[in-house]
C-alpha cells in the first residue's frame, strides 16, 4: 500500500524554524506572511509547522526574479 503517494514525504518538508532562520526572520513572521497569503501555506503536523521545500524555493526564486526586474527598469 502506498503512503498517500508520498504527499507529505518528510524529505520534502522543512520546518518553520529553518525557513525563518534561512530568511533571517522569526517564525512568527513566517506564520503571519502565510496567513496573509504572502508566503506558501504550511502543513501542521501535530504542533509543528512544515513547508514543502520546493514551494519555498519557488517562492523565493519568484520574489528574487521580480526584484531583479524592478532594479533593471
Amino acid at each position: 500500500m502506498k503512503q498517500k503517494d508520498n504527499l507529505l514525504a518528510t524529505s520534502d518538508l522543512i520546518n518553520i524554524n529553518r525557513v525563518a532562520k534561512d530568511l533571517g526572520v522569526v517564525s512568527l513572521t513566517i506564520k503571519r506572511w502565510a496567513k496573509e497569503g504572502a508566503f506558501p501555506t504550511p502543513f501542521k503536523i501535530g504542533t509543528k509547522y512544515y513547508f514543502k521545500e520546493t514551494e519555498v524555493t519557488n517562492f523565493i526564486n519568484q520574489k528574487t526574479q521580480k526584484t531583479k526586474q524592478k532594479l533593471a527598469s
